[in-house]
């Protein structure tokens, strides 16, 4: 004869098995909302590193007064080299930048104005810096959108050669903030 099991057999395993079910699930939501919040922690932090990077390099590449602040854009114009004399020569172009927080938004775009000096860096308005962007067929990278929340980029009063680059990206349920101070390339003369 073929032994079964009892009806309360059954029943105290499928109690057992749910109970099992129960502290697993308890255990495991938590976890997996920790590895959610430390990817988009992760995400957050890997595109900090992208936008300083970018932004540093450009910053880095040119003297103070190759750079010109505005609220919304700012431009770097590189330096290309310095001549044998002494005398810096200046890139053909602008990197323009062009910031729409309320987007959370920050592009990059390399603009070539007809009237930009290359013996010395051409002073320009925001107005100017909006229009050559504009008006640029190169493509804008994107660096940043959605997720910025605040930026800051300006030059300290007491130091001109140093710049204070601030910006907070913030996602569903961390934020990442970025402060440094820059040291500008010395290639005036």
């Amino acid at each position: 004869m073929k032994r079964a099991f009892t009806l309360l057999e059954v029943m105290v395993a499928g109690a057992l098995s749910f109970m099992l079910l129960v502290v697993l699930t308890q255990a495991l939501i938590p976890l997996m909302r920790h590895t959610s919040q430390s990817m988009e922690h992760l995400e957050l932090s890997q595109l900090t590193h992208k936008i300083s990077q970018r932004l540093l390099e450009d910053l880095q590449s040119a003297p103070p007064s190759a750079i010109h602040f505005g609220p919304e854009e700012w431009a770097v114009q590189p330096l290309e080299r310095i001549t044998a004399t002494g005398r810096p020569v200046y890139e053909d172009g602008l990197i323009v930048y062009s910031l729409r927080l309320e987007q959370g938004q920050l592009w990059r775009k390399r603009c070539n104005p007809d009237d930009l000096s290359l013996d010395h860096p051409t002073r320009f308005t925001p107005a100017q810096l909006d229009n050559f962007f504009q008006a640029s067929a190169q493509p804008a990278r994107t660096l940043v959108s959605e997720v910025l929340r605040e930026f800051s980029l300006a030059p300290l009063p007491q130091r001109p050669q140093m710049v204070q680059l601030s910006f907070l990206l913030r996602g569903h349920s961390k934020q990442y903030r970025f402060d440094e101070v820059v040291a500008l390339r010395n290639g005036e003369r």
